[in-house]
C-alpha cells in the first residue's frame, strides 16, 4: 500500500511540475487580435489611396466599406441575429450594453448590420490614427527597423517591399495554403500565395472519405517539414480546416513545427443541415472531445496562435454568407490551464463583396499572423 506520506509529497511534486510549466510558458500581451489586424488593413488601404492620388474621404469611404470592427462588437453575429438574447461570455466590455440596446431596437439583420458598423465609435475605431494605440500595437515594437506605421502603408502603396522583407526575415516559415472545395470565397489564398512566394506550399482540396483526406493530409504537413529546423504557418478555407484540425491531433511533431495556424472562413462547426462526417453534430462531437490542449498541445515552450476570420453578407439569415453562417466559422474556446500553449485569436469578420481587395486582405493576414506570432514568443 502506498503511504500517505509518499501520495503527498507526489502531489506536492506534480503541483510544482505544473506551476514550473506555467511560469515557463511566455505571456503575450493583452491585445485584441481584430483591431490589430483591422488597423492594419485599414493603414494599407490608405497606402493604396494614397499611391491611386486619392484623398482622405476617398480612404475613409474604403475603409468604412471594406474594414468592418466595433470595439464592443464582439461576436457580432449573435449581437445582429438576436440582440434580445444576448449574453456577454463573461464580463461586458465598456459600450456593449448600449450597443445591444441599440441593436434590439431594430427589427432586420441587415439593418443591424449597418447601425453595429456605422455608428460613432465604431467609425472613430476604424479611422484613428494607428500610432494613437501605442507601442504594443506597434509592428515596429516587434519587427524593429522598416516595419513603422508608414512603411505598412508603403506596402499598402506597392511602392516598397521594406516591411514585407523584415516579415519575411523575422518570420523565418514555409506557408502551407489549404485550399477548399469551391473558388467561391473571395481569393485571398491565391494572394497570400503570391505574397509569400517560393515560401508557399499549395494544397488543393481532393475530394475523398474523410478518414482517406485526413491521412493524405497528414502526409503533405510531414513532407511540408521534413527537417527539425522547419517551421510552419497553416492556412486554411471552408471544409479544409476541419481535416487540418483532425490531421493536426495525430501528428505531434507538426505541432511543434507549426508557429500559427489560420482558418479563413473554415467549415469550423459544419455546415447547417449537413449530416455527414463534416457536418454540425460530427463537427461538434469533433470539437467537443479534440480540440484540447490535451490534444493540440506542443511539446515546445510557446503558445500557438490560432487565428480565425469569418465572412459575412449584410443580407445573409443567419448572419453569414449563404450555406456559411459566421457562428460555423469559430473556433470553440479553450479552457485556459497551467501547460496550455492554445492562443485563439478572433479575427472578426470581412464583407463578402466582390470588390473587397483580397491582396490587401492577405497582407493584413500575413503582417497580423507574424505579428501574434512573435507576440507569443515574448
Amino acid at each position: 500500500m502506498t503511504e500517505p506520506l509518499t501520495l503527498i509529497i507526489a502531489g506536492v511534486a506534480l503541483g510544482v511540475a505544473l506551476l514550473a510549466g506555467w511560469l515557463s510558458v511566455p505571456t503575450p500581451p493583452d491585445l485584441d487580435g481584430e483591431r490589430w489586424f483591422k488597423v492594419l488593413l485599414a493603414t494599407l488601404l490608405r497606402g493604396a489611396v494614397e499611391r491611386e492620388g486619392g484623398d482622405a474621404v476617398a480612404w475613409e469611404e474604403r475603409v468604412l466599406r471594406f474594414v468592418p470592427y466595433h470595439p464592443a462588437g464582439r461576436l457580432p453575429e449573435r449581437k445582429v441575429a438576436d440582440p434580445a438574447a444576448w449574453a456577454p461570455p463573461g464580463l461586458s466590455v465598456e459600450g456593449e450594453i448600449g450597443l445591444v440596446e441599440a441593436l434590439s431596437r431594430l427589427d432586420t439583420v441587415p439593418a443591424r448590420w449597418e447601425r453595429l458598423y456605422g455608428d460613432e465609435i465604431s467609425v472613430e475605431a476604424r479611422l484613428v490614427d494607428p500610432r494613437d494605440l501605442g507601442e504594443a500595437y506597434d509592428p515596429a515594437t516587434w519587427l524593429g527597423p522598416g516595419a513603422s506605421w508608414d512603411d505598412v502603408a508603403d506596402w499598402g502603396a506597392g511602392d516598397s517591399h521594406a516591411f514585407a522583407d523584415v516579415l519575411h526575415r523575422r518570420l523565418r516559415a514555409i506557408w502551407v495554403l489549404l485550399e477548399g472545395p469551391d473558388r467561391a470565397l473571395p481569393p485571398v489564398l491565391p494572394a497570400l500565395g503570391g505574397l509569400v512566394g517560393a515560401q508557399a506550399t499549395r494544397v488543393p482540396f481532393v475530394s475523398a472519405p474523410v478518414e482517406e483526406a485526413v491521412e493524405r493530409l497528414c502526409a503533405t504537413l510531414e513532407a511540408a517539414a521534413p527537417d527539425p529546423g522547419d517551421r510552419l504557418v497553416i492556412v486554411g478555407e471552408a471544409e479544409a480546416v476541419p481535416l487540418a484540425l483532425r490531421a493536426l491531433v495525430r501528428i505531434p511533431l507538426v505541432r511543434d513545427r507549426m508557429l500559427a495556424f489560420v482558418s479563413v472562413g473554415g467549415v469550423v462547426r459544419g455546415r447547417p443541415g449537413d449530416t455527414g462526417p463534416l457536418g454540425e453534430a460530427a463537427q461538434e462531437d469533433w470539437l467537443g472531445h479534440w480540440f484540447t490542449p490535451e490534444h493540440l498541445d506542443t511539446e515546445v515552450n510557446r503558445a500557438t496562435p490560432y487565428l480565425h476570420l469569418g465572412w459575412f453578407d449584410p443580407a445573409c439569415v443567419p448572419p453569414g454568407i449563404p450555406g456559411l453562417p459566421v457562428a460555423a466559422t469559430r473556433l470553440p474556446p479553450v479552457e485556459d490551464g497551467p501547460l496550455s500553449r492554445l492562443l485563439l485569436v478572433d479575427l472578426g469578420v470581412l464583407p463578402a463583396d466582390p470588390a473587397l481587395p483580397a491582396e490587401q486582405v492577405a497582407r493584413g493576414l500575413l503582417a497580423v499572423t507574424a505579428l501574434e506570432v512573435l507576440t507569443a514568443l515574448g
